[in-house]
């Protein structure tokens, strides 16, 4: 049985209105998280699993920053 953290359902749209940012922000975050998939490809559906990662990468990013502020 295929879990829904694991299931790609979730497409970009989706994704950027539930993390409330840009395409173009969620491609940067991708990149840091290690999430892309080449050079040239684009993705185009996301795992539960893999929109908690960006969350988790767009909280560090924001501590670091309130730290070095």
């Amino acid at each position: 049985m295929l879990s829904e953290e694991n299931n790609p359902i979730y497409c970009v749209k989706d994704v950027c209105r539930m993390l409330h940012f840009s395409q173009a922000t969620l491609f940067r975050f991708r990149k840091q998280a290690g999430l892309s998939n080449g050079p040239n490809k684009r993705k185009t559906r996301y795992t539960l699993k893999e929109i908690d990662q960006l969350a988790d990468i767009i909280r560090k990013i924001n501590c670091d920053r309130h730290e070095n502020s």
